[in-house]
């Protein structure tokens, strides 16, 4: 429901920003890049991927630790989320214009970052602290307005440095499915390494968002000024992702 719930926040800021998102469109479950295809915000030629991520804790705050982000089971493992960023570049039609400029990790925890943005060590010597940045939500002006819930949250993004490049590069390992392709395709080694550092630079974190309940009471208080009715907007909006991915767009809607 979180993700329902989220997709209907994007659904009614593009309904209500009508004028000032005008070219902006929304697609709901695109599979074009796996683990990104709950949200797909396009705008001109580019577009922005987004994976939405929901976590119960006994715990006021869960964190996204370093094992999180570097293991492989956890729902925010990077080793799954560049395979799936992987396979969508080695199968893409060659016809494709559109860009994909960001992939966007949605998420209600928070990554565990020190005071000066580094990420926190987990108890292995091969961990690293790598340094994240912190990116002013008014920098993407269309995320700001479909996609942020508060205005105090930021995004957050890896470092592009040479030694965090580096770092990064060498946690991350192809899946065994795109070794194959590669093999195939007889793929030079350099070309393994620029996905890698095209992934870095365009995942994004947006974390510490609103709890189920916070967002669904946000959602019921926005509806209520432009929609009137929570429920007819949510059951349409079902009703609308069941059918072959079609854009949300002015035409549509």
């Amino acid at each position: 429901m979180y993700k329902l719930d989220v997709s209907t926040w994007c659904y009614l800021k593009r309904r209500v920003e009508n004028k000032k998102l005008n070219g902006v469109g929304l697609t709901l479950d695109n599979k074009d890049v796996d683990k990104f295809s709950d949200i797909v915000i396009r705008q001109n030629d580019e577009s922005i991927h987004v994976n939405v991520n929901y976590t119960v804790s006994l715990f006021s705050d869960k964190f996204i630790t370093y094992l999180d982000l570097f293991g492989i089971k956890s729902p925010y493992s990077l080793k799954n989320y560049f395979n799936s960023w992987v396979s969508y570049e080695l199968n893409k039609p060659k016809y494709q214009s559109s860009k994909i400029k960001y992939l966007v990790v949605f998420c209600n925890d928070k990554l565990e970052l020190s005071e000066d943005n580094k990420l926190t060590l987990c108890s292995s010597k091969n961990s690293y602290p790598f340094q994240f940045e912190s990116m002013d939500i008014c920098q993407i002006p269309v995320l700001q307005d479909m996609l942020v819930t508060n205005t105090s949250c930021k995004f957050y993004k890896f470092a592009t440095d040479d030694q965090t490049i580096d770092e990064f590069c060498q946690r991350l390992m192809l899946s065994s499915t795109n070794k194959k392709i590669f093999n195939k395709k007889c793929l030079a080694s350099e070309f393994e390494v620029e996905l890698k550092k095209s992934f870095l630079t365009k995942l994004i974190f947006l974390d510490n968002q609103p709890c189920r309940e916070s967002l669904k009471n946000k959602l019921k208080d926005e509806i209520e000024k432009n929609e009137k009715d929570y429920l007819k907007l949510q059951n349409r909006l079902i009703k609308y992702t069941s059918i072959a991915k079609k854009s949300i767009s002015n035409e549509n809607f």
